[in-house]
Formats: structure tokens, sequence, C-alpha cells
């Protein structure tokens, strides 16, 4: 159809010479005109240009319809939807697409309506051909959809004299980016928290320190303190009752000392049975009440899994101006194992004899 259209052009643009080879192409036909009177080669002459305009207005308007045609079938499968409106919003012609709405207002929700009229004026107001895309969303089948509008200042334009409404839907490409977002939420959150007892892990804690002990180089008069934990006799739990009731323990420790905290600290499960917080912005004094408190908890909750009993040894150091949290973690280690060392079910804090 292509190449028809274009063998078509050529004929029509000869057109207009056609009546004027007829003429000169015939000497005869030359002669006869130059033997005729006056007042006759004049009207011959004024009906030859006549025919000649005429010819060129109805090839022009075929070459016209013939390029309509062709554009018609180029974009009748476009999936974006292309309106001429006024500054108002009112629908003056319709290029492409499906559009039912008399105006763009009724095509949105009201509450996208103001901020759809302030870029139908801003464009209005912008130099031809500026471009101003925005997005909004507008309900279909009570399902929300997503489009991109792209708004074209050719108001100036006497053909046209409106703005340019391009409208895409972006639902598809919308939800995709949504999926692919909660995907990487759920992936960091998994990669950030421990599978069997659902609070942070040491991953989580190792990224959150480091951003703690850069916040103190900047206020050097906050503090933190650090608890490092260990469940005693833990191994046994797990020989006697078996992995399962193990797990169990290990939840509902979790969940015991997870809400002895506040939101401001963090407590995570370090590796196996060993636990590690760091409460933030406390001195050792009253760290050591939290510490207390969680270790008598523990020893005297009921509510353990086939009726076992169990207690928790703790060491606690405070932050004195270490460069890295690890040489802070150590600390922790060591005061734990001292807590271990002396006996179990007790806490400890790092002091010079722990060196």
């Amino acid at each position: 159809m292509q190449r028809l259209s274009r063998r078509t052009q050529k004929i029509l643009y000869l057109l207009p010479f056609l009546p004027v080879l007829s003429v000169f192409a015939d000497v005869s036909t030359t002669k006869k005109i130059h033997q005729l009177p006056s007042e006759l080669k004049f009207s011959q002459d004024l009906f030859l240009i006549i025919l000649m305009i005429l010819v060129v207005l109805v090839s022009r308007i075929l070459i016209r319809i013939t390029e309509r045609k062709r554009l018609t079938r180029l974009l009748k499968n476009c999936n974006e939807t292309i309106l001429i409106c006024d500054v108002s919003g009112n629908l003056k012609e319709r290029i492409t697409g499906i559009f039912w709405e008399g105006s763009l207002l009724d095509f949105f929700e009201k509450e996208n309506h103001w901020e759809l009229v302030q870029s139908l004026q801003t464009v209005a107001a912008m130099a031809p051909d500026h471009l101003m895309c925005l997005n909004l969303t507008s309900l279909d089948l009570e399902q929300e959809r997503y489009y991109q509008i792209v708004l074209q200042n050719m108001l100036k334009y006497r053909n046209i004299q409106g703005i340019s409404v391009t409208i895409t839907d972006i639902s598809e490409a919308k939800c995709l980016e949504n999926r692919l977002f909660r995907s990487r939420e759920t992936a960091s959150h998994e990669a950030r928290h421990d599978p069997l007892t659902s609070i942070p892990n040491r991953l989580y804690f190792n990224e959150a320190i480091k951003r703690r002990f850069a916040r103190l180089e900047r206020h050097k008069e906050e503090t933190i303190s650090l608890l490092m934990m260990d469940l005693d006799h833990f191994k046994q739990v797990n020989d006697s009752k078996g992995h399962d009731v193990g797990d169990l323990v290990l939840i509902h420790l979790s969940k015991m000392c997870s809400e002895m905290i506040r939101g401001a600290d963090v407590f995570a499960r370090y590796g196996g049975e060993e636990f590690i917080c760091y409460l933030d912005d406390l001195n050792p004094k009253d760290a050591l009440e939290v510490a207390e408190r969680m270790r008598l908890k523990v020893e005297k909750s009921e509510d353990w899994p086939e009726g076992v009993k169990l207690t928790v040894s703790i060491g606690i150091v405070e932050f004195k101006g270490e460069t890295l949290p690890d040489d802070l973690i150590k600390k922790a280690d060591i005061a734990l194992y001292k807590a271990k060392a002396t006996g179990r079910n007790r806490v400890c804090v790092f002091d010079d004899d722990c060196r």
C-alpha cells in the first residue's frame, strides 16, 4: 500500500503540468490557437489557467487524503491516546486512541483535577513546542490505573490552536516496578532477620551499630551500652529434648527480651544461642538495670516449652571512644565470658579486671 501511494503521489504531482504539455505538445493545436481572435485566445488562456489551478487544488486534496489514510493506518494500533484540548481541558479533537469523555477532568479522579488544570495553564504560558510531563491515576472497573501524560503547547499553530495531550497507560510497568520493589524489600528483610526468631540477625546488627558509631563521632556527648547474652546449658536442651524444642526456646527468649527494650535499641540473634543488644544513649548503671531485669525474667519464666528451666549470662560494656564497633563487641564478649566463668546466671560489666 505504501508503494502504491507513492506512485499515486508522483502522478498527482504531474497532473498540474498535463494541460500545458497537451497544449504545447501538438504543434497544429498551437497554430490553431494563434489563428484565433484575441478575445478567444484570452478566454482559452483563462480557462487553461483556471483548469490548472483546479487540478493543483484537487491534487493537493488527494495527497492530503492519502497522507491522512496512511497516518491513520500507522497509528491504528498505537498504545497512546493523543488528543487536542483547550486550556480548560475540554476535548477539541481525538487523534488516536479510545476516549469517551468530553473533558480530561472527567477521565481522572477528582484529587487529580487541580494538578491537571494547573499543568494545562502552565503549558499554555510556556513557549510553543515546550513539553511537560506528569503522572496521574484513574479508576478503571474499580482498579487503579497509572497514566503518564505529556502536554505540549500548540496554541499558536493556526491549524491546531490547542494543547496536545499524549496519554500513555503505564499500569503494567508500574505494577512490575511495585512488584520488584516489594521483592527487594522482602529480600532485604529476609537477609537481615533471623528466619527462626524473626528478630534482627548479625548482619542487621552490624549495619545498625556502624551507623550508630558514625553518629557518636559527630555527637561526643552521646553514648551507648552493649549487651552480650548467652543461654546457659542450651546444648543440654538440644541433646535431651531435641532441636525442635531448642528452636522453641530460642523463639521464646527472643520474644521476652525484645519486649523489654525501647524502639531505639536493637536486640539481635548473633549466632546459635548467643544474642547481642545495644542500648541507645544509656549509661552503664541504667544498662545494668536493663540486663538484670532480662536475667530475672528469663530465670523466673514459666512459659518455657516442655517445662525446661533456663538462665542466661550477660556481659555489658559502655562506649568509651572505641573507633571500631568490633572493639566494643569484643569487650562485651569478654565480659560475657567472665559471667559464665564465675558461675553463670549473672551479669558482668567490663572493667580493667576483664583485660
